[in-house]
């Protein structure tokens, strides 16, 4: 094959304006004319590529063998050319012209060729990596609609809810990891109208379920299990999620418990049993934190990552602190006011210490005397009252 050649049908990839990822927009639409058909051919495609890459490769070999000799020669004249020149520079302009024309033709140009047809193989190797990409996108895309749908609230739906979160994120890391990815025109079509609206729907199931697992109290006893799934699932999918849905959990179980000790102001016989159900609610609490901290991810935990985002050191600290500023302010207003509540609260000021001192007693975690301080803080008007 002469050299006036080699470069025949490599003359667009080696053209200043190419563009590997119009060159591989154009390759798949050229192969993919059925705009009906729901199947997308990378077979043909591939085909080509690997075929250019064996001719490539075929005439840099042709090059090498065709030339050795001459390079050698070439090689030993340049070296005998300079020592001439050194010798007698004048006399020798002719000869060291001469020389060099040869020099050119016969190995300067070849070698220029040879890095031209090299470029040539460097954007065929970029053309087929992004068709790779691709295909290990389509491929995730592909388990993804084939997944069943999530409707019901059991353990298989809720580990299904964690493969198609597992799954959304390693599209997600493709697309990241691989910028040029998103030129491609179909792989944008299928991530706006395929794999963004089943992201939403998927992450809209695990939020609510996650939730709603956290505000019950004998599934947080008796299957933690759910909620170590939903909430690994949550946080694969959105860490800003897992820590909003969890803070919406807590808040509501701080405002129904404040709801039940609120209307013992009024009745303070009734405290004893309404801080008992409050204590029921902190026991699990703490089941609740237990059961994420079981879950490691990123060489923490799920609990651990979410206390990172707050000032407490605990869950139960978080929930405690709600309840106690909450009734304070209702404890304290009804005290000031006087009158027969307030003259109520102050007489059965031991008793009702004494209720959040035993109920709270035996609720376990490290940190549990703290959140007895904490609690005791929402009647420490009487004491300050008593002092007085």
């Amino acid at each position: 094959m002469s050299s006036s050649n080699e470069l025949e049908d490599f003359e667009a990839l080696l053209e200043e304006n190419f563009n590997v990822f119009q060159f591989c927009n154009d390759l798949l639409k050229a192969t993919n004319r059925n705009l009906e058909s729901t199947e997308l051919d990378f077979k043909t495609p591939m085909k080509k590529v690997s075929y250019d890459l064996n001719e490539v490769n075929k005439r840099i070999n042709n090059i090498v063998k065709s030339n050795p000799s001459h390079i050698i020669k070439q090689m030993d004249e340049h070296k005998m050319s300079h020592e001439l020149v050194h010798k007698s520079l004048k006399p020798s302009l002719e000869y060291l012209d001469m020389s060099y024309d040869r020099l050119n033709d016969e190995i300067i140009k070849p070698y220029e060729h040879a890095l031209r047809v090299q470029s040539a193989l460097s954007k065929i190797h970029q053309t087929s990596s992004i068709l790779r990409d691709a295909l290990i996108f389509l491929h995730l895309m592909r388990q993804i609609t084939d997944a069943s749908p999530l409707v019901e609230n059991d353990f298989s739906t809720f580990q299904n809810a964690l493969k198609l979160a597992s799954l959304h994120s390693q599209i997600q890391k493709n697309l990241s990891g691989n910028a040029n990815l998103r030129s491609l025109r179909l792989i944008k079509k299928y991530d706006a109208e395929v794999i963004s609206v089943n992201r939403q729907q998927t992450l809209r199931y695990i939020s609510d379920a996650f939730t709603k697992e956290c505000l019950n109290n004998y599934r947080i006893k008796n299957n933690p299990e759910n909620i170590e799934v939903l909430g690994n699932a949550l946080f694969t999918l959105s860490q800003r999620d897992y820590i909003s849905s969890l803070d919406r959990a807590i808040i509501s179980k701080a405002l129904s418990t404040n709801q039940v000790l609120g209307k013992t102001i009024t009745s303070i016989r009734s405290f004893s049993t309404a801080m008992e159900d409050a204590s029921k609610n902190g026991e699990c609490i703490l089941h609740l934190e237990e059961s994420l901290r079981r879950v490691p991810v990123k060489n923490s935990n799920l609990m651990q990552l979410y206390l990172s985002h707050k000032k407490e050191s605990s869950l139960t600290e978080i929930f405690w602190s709600r309840v106690s500023r909450s009734f304070k302010k209702d404890f304290e207003i009804s005290f000031n006011r006087g009158g027969p509540v307030g003259k109520s609260l102050l007489n059965n000021a031991q008793q009702i210490t004494n209720d959040i001192k035993k109920n709270m007693a035996n609720l376990g975690g490290d940190d549990n005397g703290n959140n007895l301080r904490i609690m005791l803080q929402a009647v420490s008007i009487l004491d300050r009252q008593n002092r007085n």
